[in-house]
């Protein structure tokens, strides 16, 4: 099942004043406090690179590292 059909725990809308969105899911409601990362809160954010960067400490890479993002990173990214 993609995110698409599950339903929202809780939602920010888009709108033209924040420029982003905010989904909250929790991707298997019968699993309380699983072990296994996809039955866990995923948090969804979309929206203007302006705004969602500056919500971001660290970024995925190609590899699947996670890398702290910094001001040079940033600066590669914007």
């Amino acid at each position: 099942m993609g995110t698409a059909e599950k339903p929202a725990e809780a939602l920010i809308p888009f709108s033209s004043d924040i420029k982003f969105n905010l989904i909250i899911r929790d991707m298997n409601k019968n699993e309380k406090n699983s072990k296994n990362i996809d039955d866990n809160m995923f948090v969804y954010l979309k929206g203007a690179p302006e705004r969602v960067l500056g919500r971001c400490s660290t970024m995925l890479t190609k590899g699947g590292i996670e890398v702290p993002l910094d001001k040079e990173l940033l600066s590669q990214v914007e």
